[in-house]
């Protein structure tokens, strides 16, 4: 066991935060913006078929 002293560790620890917190908000944008399409093909695809049924005589 390496003793670091508690200024370097406490500088490691906070760069390892910041990288994870980095991360987390570049995944979960990467997300949100798959989720945007879905939504948004889905909304797509229900107004099509919505304006497809309308269109067609009953």
């Amino acid at each position: 066991m390496i003793f670091k002293k508690p200024q370097e560790f406490h500088s490691e620890s906070l760069s390892g935060i910041s990288q994870f917190s980095t991360n987390m908000a570049v995944s979960m944008a990467h997300l949100g913006k798959q989720l945007f399409c879905m939504h948004s093909m889905l909304l797509l695809g229900c107004n099509s078929v919505i304006s497809f049924f309308r269109i067609s005589p009953n």
